[in-house]
């Protein structure tokens, strides 16, 4: 269960605009690598997901223990949150699900 400060940094996340900017850079090179489909306008698409992005596991730890050694810019600094974490997040929200099972013919 995330506590009180966990959602805080979740919401601080989804407001950064350094980690924003990331986060949309990681959507465009995803969807070019394909990964999933492009989306029509990645601003928008990052602005949609912005709080399932920065849910990630382990990121809010990451981000408050960022503030408390006092780093200028968490958003912008690849050892509070990596590029291959974003990466990843950014596969994970956006991915569609596969396609269910088609049903048996009786």
């Amino acid at each position: 269960m995330a506590t009180n400060s966990e959602l805080w940094a979740v919401d601080a996340m989804s407001a950064d605009e350094s980690l924003q900017g990331r986060i949309r850079a990681s959507i465009a090179k995803e969807s070019a690598a394909g990964a999933f489909p492009p989306p029509s306008d990645v601003v928008v698409a990052a602005w949609d997901k912005r709080y399932e992005v920065a849910a990630a596991p382990g990121w809010a730890g990451a981000w408050l223990s960022a503030l408390a050694g006092d780093v200028p810019d968490p958003g912008s600094d690849n050892s509070v949150i990596t590029d291959g974490q974003i990466g990843s997040q950014v596969q994970a929200v956006f991915t569609p699900p596969p396609p269910p099972e088609p049903e048996p013919v009786p």
